[in-house]
């Protein structure tokens, strides 16, 4: 390989362009070789832009350190959005169920003849949700009551359905309505 050529390695070719640059000093080389090795030198000292020395050639481990701090951090953030991202999914799960459950009992109750909704307080749901069960401590309850004068006939219906949410938090959905006597219509 001839001496002029750039070598695949960075520290032996800078290692040959000062045995060089020592040779040019000491006078052992001709003209024509000293400009060559002086504009050889030059372009292994200069930047890609063509100003400046360049002291390090690859990556140092602090910028390495700050990319990882700066991944880490971002991958952090990116896990935490995640793990309120499933909170809110099972916060809203649990809240359809309520809502479905107690839709269900509103329509259970307003089938039900007016007579057979008798006075209760704190009552078990008369009809059956399946999903109710997923909730954590669920304790659903029914209150009809006499509602006005007995001459209008209507009854006021309270639903509700509590459980324990996230962090033992109590949560409770509630649905209400008058339930009156249906007149039988001509048939």
């Amino acid at each position: 390989m001839p001496n002029w050529q750039v070598h695949s390695d960075p520290f032996r070719a800078l290692a040959r362009n000062r045995n060089r640059m020592r040779r040019v000093a000491n006078g052992a080389v001709s003209r024509d070789q000293r400009v060559i090795f002086s504009s050889m030198s030059k372009m292994t000292r200069t930047n890609h832009d063509g100003g400046g020395t360049s002291h390090a050639a690859g990556v140092s481990l602090l910028e390495i350190l700050a990319a990882l701090f700066v991944f880490s951090i971002g991958l952090l953030g990116s896990l935490k959005m995640y793990d309120v991202m499933l909170d809110k999914v099972r916060a809203m799960r649990e809240n359809d169920i309520a809502v479905c459950a107690l839709q269900n009992e509103m329509e259970t109750l307003r089938a039900m003849p007016f007579e057979a909704l008798a006075e209760r307080t704190g009552a078990p749901f008369v009809s059956h949700t399946p999903d109710i069960e997923q909730l954590v401590q669920v304790l659903p309850t029914v209150d009809v009551r006499p509602y006005g004068q007995p001459a209008l006939a209507l009854k006021e219906v309270h639903i509700s359905v509590r459980w324990r949410g996230d962090n033992g938090r109590v949560i409770e959905k509630t649905l209400s309505t008058l339930i009156g006597k249906k007149e039988a219509g001509p048939s």
